[in-house]
């Protein structure tokens, strides 16, 4: 689902981050590595596959899975897998589909599920581009 108010995400644990609710997306702020971690979700039954889904757009040109990380937890946000994103196309012009699974029965068992996104400067230039939502499924 697109971001259209910050109900899902973990404003108090996320950190240098901005919500646009105008345009309704996430963006990094220039003052350091964004964090952003979404409210925990119960899952049924103790996952141990995850996909992610996050619709991004280059404000400055990133590298994926280095400007740019996901990762996924199973218990609550103690434990995180991290994610090698692929591109899954554009669902507009200049915004991308970055997606993957990962499993994560190495992790502790538990099923409050929560997905986090990195934003990592390059030599302190911290790379800028806006999530305009993220989907996190499991089994």
């Amino acid at each position: 689902d697109e971001f259209e108010d910050e109900a899902g995400v973990d404003t108090g644990n996320s950190a240098n981050e901005s919500y646009d609710s105008t345009n309704d997306l996430y963006t990094q702020t220039t003052n350091g590595d964004l964090t952003l971690i979404s409210n925990a979700q119960a899952a049924v039954a103790v996952p141990t596959d995850v996909r992610i889904v996050i619709f991004e757009q280059d404000i400055d040109v990133i590298t994926i899975n280095t400007d740019l990380k996901a990762f996924a937890s199973r218990d609550g946000g103690t434990t995180y897998t991290e994610f090698v994103l692929v591109d899954e196309g554009d669902y507009a012009s200049g915004q991308q589909i970055w997606a993957a699974s990962v499993d994560v029965s190495a992790q502790p068992s538990g099923s409050s599920m929560r997905w986090k996104i990195r934003g990592y400067g390059n030599s302190g230039d911290a790379k800028e581009f806006n999530i305009h939502g993220v989907s996190l499924t499991w089994s």
